[in-house]
């Protein structure tokens, strides 16, 4: 976020998990002492005091990440229901016991949706169990997906906190959605692991 003066005045999401073409939800904060000129998202539109706006397009990026940083994402063709698409997703090889773990994925709606249905990320040990989770609605709220039209991408970034006595080893990561008031999962089409309980399998972790 820049002011007026094109000088920084805060920073949100890193930008190596950002996905082209697909949009997304980025958060900036900002202290009060830090702001020199009002800050303009829009053109002669400056912000409220309270520093929060509701979410605007925007076509371009004047930073660019650094592409030693970027992790890479895997294209994905997998669906879900009949309006629910994944076409990408970004899930590192190794990860450090006692961190966040950071696991992108990209979706389309290949219709409108008709309901409010929340993502879900896990990452489940060999034996099935649970280790760790992270359950949002896109945008942590602020896009639900029954405000999506057909065709929308979205991208957006899950975070796992890795316990600190997580045993070295092996994980899978999977991913899907529900319906927020029952809990019912979005069927996963095909035979893949973990289809069968509306579980879409993204890949192995090493946890060191």
């Amino acid at each position: 976020l820049l002011d007026g003066e094109k000088r920084a005045l805060s920073q949100g999401d890193q930008l190596d998990l950002w996905h082209f073409g697909a949009h997304g939800f980025h958060a900036v904060s900002l202290q009060a002492d830090c702001v020199r000129l009002p800050p303009c998202l829009l053109p002669d539109e400056p912000c409220s005091e309270a520093a929060q706006r509701k979410p605007i397009c925007v076509s371009a990026a004047l930073q660019r990440a650094r592409a030693e940083r970027v992790q890479a994402w895997q294209a994905a063709q997998v669906q879900l229901g009949s309006g629910m698409q994944l076409i990408g997703f970004s899930l590192p090889e190794t990860a450090q016991r006692g961190t966040r773990l950071s696991v992108a994925t990209a979706w389309r709606a290949a219709e409108r949706l008709n309901a409010d249905y929340h993502q879900f990320v896990h990452l489940l040990n060999a034996q099935g169990t649970l280790i760790a989770q992270d359950d949002f609605p896109p945008a942590r709220g602020a896009f639900p997906t029954s405000q999506w039209p057909a065709g929308q991408t979205w991208a957006e970034a899950a975070y796992l906190e890795l316990p600190d006595d997580l045993p070295e080893g092996t994980y899978r990561v999977f991913t899907g959605w529900y319906r927020w008031f029952d809990g019912a999962r979005l069927p996963v089409a095909g035979d893949r692991l973990g289809a069968r309980d509306g579980l879409v399998y993204l890949g192995e972790i090493r946890v060191r």
